[in-house]
C-alpha cells in the first residue's frame, strides 16, 4: 500500500485562479512520480466558502469541471478543529505551491498554511512555498507566531531565491530554492488537460494571448499595437467580459481552452507567473510585463534562472521598440538550464518524503 501525502495550498484559490488550479494537478503528479499517493486538503475556510460557491456557480464552472475531473481532494474542511482530524489519516503533509506563505491575503488564516493543525508526531514539507514578494509582510505579533511554527517544518522549500533570506532572518530556519510544481512536468504530462477542450476554431487565425491579472486600458492598447506588428488579433484568454449589475466582470473560459490558448498562440503577453511558466514550457515567444502588486519577485526569480531576463518589461512603452519580438528564444539552452533545476528539486523531494 502506498504511503499518502496530503496538500494544502490556497484550495478556493484555485476557484478562479487558472495557474493556482494547474499547479494543484501538478504537485499531485510530481508525488505521484515519486511513488505517493496524494490527497489535496480540501480547506475552504467559512469566511470565503459563500463567496467562492457564488463565484463559481456565475462565472467559473469550468474550475469546478477541471478540479473534479482532473484533482484528488479529501472531503471538505472548515475549520482548525476540523482540520486535525487529518493527524490520524495522513502521516506526512506538504504546503504549497503557490503564495501560501504571503499573510497578506488571509491574515487571520495564514496560520493553517504554516501548519498550525498538524501534530508534532508528523512529518510536515513546505514545498516551493512562496511570499510573493521579497520580503516578509506580517507584523511583530504574527512573526513570532510563525517563527514558531516554522521550525517544526523537517524540510523547507522557497519558490523564490528572495524566499531563503526571508526565511533565515525572520524565522532562523534554512530554506533551498525549488521549481514551481507546474516546472516539475514535461510537456506531455499536460497533454491529457489539452485534450479536454475540443474546439479548433481559435487556430483558423494567427493570434496573439493577452494574459493580464489586472487589466488597464494602456495594457490593452499596447497588446494592441503588438498585435498589429505582428499581423494578429488579439485573444484575451482570461474569459469573456461580462456585465453583472453594472459592473464589469470575467465569465472565465475553461481551463483546459486557457491551457489550449498559450500552447497554440504567436506571442503571450501577461503579467502572469504560471502563464509565463506555461509559455516557457511550451516554447513560445513572449512578454512579462510588470505588476508589483501581484509581486514582481517571483517572476524576475524564474526569468533569471531561465536566463530570459530580457523577457520582463517595466516600461511596457519599449516592448515594441526594444526588438524583441523579432528575437526567439533558444529553448535548447532553456532547457538545459530547466533540467538542472528539475534535477534539484526532484532529489529535494524525494529526500523529504522518504527520511
Amino acid at each position: 500500500m502506498k504511503k499518502k501525502v496530503g496538500i494544502l495550498t490556497y484550495q478556493w484559490s484555485s476557484n478562479q485562479n487558472f495557474g493556482a488550479i494547474i499547479q494543484c494537478y501538478a504537485v499531485q503528479k510530481m508525488i505521484e512520480k515519486e511513488g505517493y499517493d496524494s490527497e489535496l486538503v480540501n480547506y475552504t475556510p467559512v469566511q470565503v466558502g459563500l463567496k467562492n460557491k457564488i463565484f463559481l456557480f456565475i462565472f467559473g464552472k469550468g474550475f469546478v469541471e477541471f478540479s473534479e475531473k482532473f484533482l484528488t481532494k479529501t472531503k471538505e474542511y472548515k475549520t482548525f478543529e476540523e482540520l486535525k482530524e487529518l493527524n490520524e489519516k495522513i502521516s506526512t503533509f506538504i504546503v504549497g505551491s503557490d503564495q501560501v506563505w504571503r499573510p497578506i491575503w488571509w491574515p487571520s488564516l495564514v496560520s493553517r498554511f504554516f501548519f498550525d493543525f498538524v501534530d508534532d508526531k508528523n512529518k510536515k514539507i513546505a514545498y516551493a512555498a512562496s511570499f510573493g514578494v521579497d520580503r516578509w509582510e506580517g507584523d511583530s505579533e504574527l512573526t513570532e507566531k510563525i517563527k514558531k511554527l516554522v521550525q517544526r517544518f523537517n524540510f523547507i522549500s522557497t519558490r523564490e531565491q528572495s524566499g531563503i533570506k526571508v526565511c533565515k532572518e525572520n524565522f532562523d530556519v534554512d530554506a533551498v530554492c525549488v521549481l514551481d510544481p507546474t516546472m516539475m512536468l514535461d510537456k506531455n504530462d499536460y497533454q491529457i488537460i489539452l485534450d479536454d477542450y475540443k474546439d479548433k476554431k481559435h487556430k483558423e487565425e494567427k493570434y496573439i494571448a493577452h494574459m493580464l491579472l489586472d487589466n488597464t486600458p494602456k495594457l490593452t492598447k499596447i497588446s494592441n499595437e503588438i498585435a498589429h506588428y505582428l499581423k494578429a488579433k488579439v485573444n484575451h484568454i482570461k474569459g469573456k467580459e461580462v456585465i453583472v449589475f453594472g459592473k464589469k466582470k470575467i465569465k472565465y473560459n475553461k481551463v483546459s481552452q486557457w491551457l489550449t490558448y498559450i500552447k497554440d498562440s504567436e506571442l503571450i503577453v501577461t503579467d502572469s507567473f504560471h502563464c509565463t511558466v506555461f509559455s516557457i514550457i511550451f516554447n513560445k515567444k513572449f512578454v512579462v510585463v510588470s505588476n508589483s502588486g501581484r509581486g514582481i519577485s517571483r517572476l524576475e526569480n524564474l526569468l533569471s534562472i531561465m536566463g530570459l531576463e530580457d523577457r520582463f518589461f517595466t516600461d511596457i512603452d519599449q516592448v515594441i521598440k526594444s526588438g524583441i519580438l523579432d528575437e526567439d528564444i533558444d529553448y535548447k539552452e532553456v532547457e538545459k538550464k530547466l533540467e538542472v533545476h528539475k534535477n534539484f528539486s526532484r532529489e529535494f523531494l524525494k529526500k523529504a518524503l522518504e527520511s
